[in-house]
């Protein structure tokens, strides 16, 4: 009898947490959860909603049940058990065969230079591709450092500064920054990247006019990564940024699950091995850089 009792347990536990035909991600519930709240709370401070707060058992349960049939088919499916985890990165070794690949494979030119500068920018500042898309010229400006380098006035070292006011974490127009020096190998090097992007849509392709400058209305709105040389002024669109950068990680053997998010990811994985402290493996501490030392600068861009 008791043998049987058991049984029948385990039988309405496997009930449960029974796939059901139709199947909802986890982060899906997460954000319908996160909406339903953030209206309670409107309500709640305006005095129309007198329920308690929308979060109970019955909640935490469906969670937990969607959490379990998950991980119940990513096993029956024999899914790759590294995603997700800290192998599911690049090293800095592979920043050099990215670079590789946008120049050998054969393709829309001015695509692959633009997928390497937004891939770099995303390595060596840490940035979101929120923040890379949106990016515009009069965003980027130079900075003379005369304590780095060769401390020459003949040879003055300069930083690549990027201005972010607008963002996933910055709403309400904080200045924030973003930077990096010349690497000391040209093929991870930002600045030579975007140099060599420039040259080639200003100058090589002859499709899009180089900025005249007079006023600021003509080349205040003119992208980083633009759209196409057709469309200088319009944002380059999540979807095209992703399938170009997904092409180059095949090319240069690049195996991960995220796409736009992993050079967040595997450079602040590369600092922490190169011993750089945990405190400065932020996008803050890579925006207030003035407080880094030179090789500090170049471990993180390195």
């Amino acid at each position: 009898m008791p043998s049987t009792k058991l049984e029948k347990d385990d039988e309405d536990d496997e009930g449960l947490f029974a796939e059901p035909e139709l199947q909802l991600a986890y982060n899906s519930v997460r954000l319908y959860i996160a909406a339903i709240q953030r209206l309670y709370e409107e309500q709640k401070s305006r005095n129309v909603n007198p329920a308690p707060r929308p979060q109970g058992v019955a909640l935490k349960a469906l969670k937990k049940s969607i959490l379990a049939v998950v991980w119940a088919r990513k096993r029956r499916e024999y899914t790759d058990r590294l995603e997700g985890t800290i192998k599911d990165s690049y090293s800095k070794a592979q920043i050099p065969q990215h670079h590789a690949a946008a120049w050998q494979t054969v393709g829309n030119t001015s695509c692959l230079l633009r997928t390497q500068v937004d891939f770099l920018l995303g390595n060596h500042m840490l940035l979101r591709q929120s923040n890379r898309r949106p990016m515009e010229l009069p965003d980027c400006f130079r900075l003379e450092l005369p304590n780095e380098g060769q401390k020459s006035a003949e040879f003055p070292t300069y930083a690549l500064v990027i201005v972010m006011n607008q963002g996933k974490t910055n709403q309400h127009g904080r200045i924030e920054y973003g930077a990096a020096l010349r690497h000391r190998d040209v093929r991870s090097c930002l600045v030579g990247a975007l140099a060599c992007y420039f040259f080639w849509r200003w100058q090589a392709e002859g499709v899009e006019a180089f900025p005249t400058f007079a006023r600021s209305e003509d080349w205040y709105d003119v992208k980083v990564l633009p759209r196409s040389a057709k469309q200088p002024q319009q944002q380059l669109s999540p979807q095209t940024a992703n399938t170009w950068t997904a092409k180059l990680y095949q090319a240069c053997g690049i195996k991960t699950s995220k796409v736009s998010h992993a050079p967040r990811v595997a450079a602040a994985q590369n600092a922490d091995m190169d011993g750089v402290p945990e405190g400065q493996v932020s996008f803050k501490a890579v925006c207030y850089y003035l407080a880094f030392s030179y090789m500090q600068v170049l471990i993180l861009g390195n």
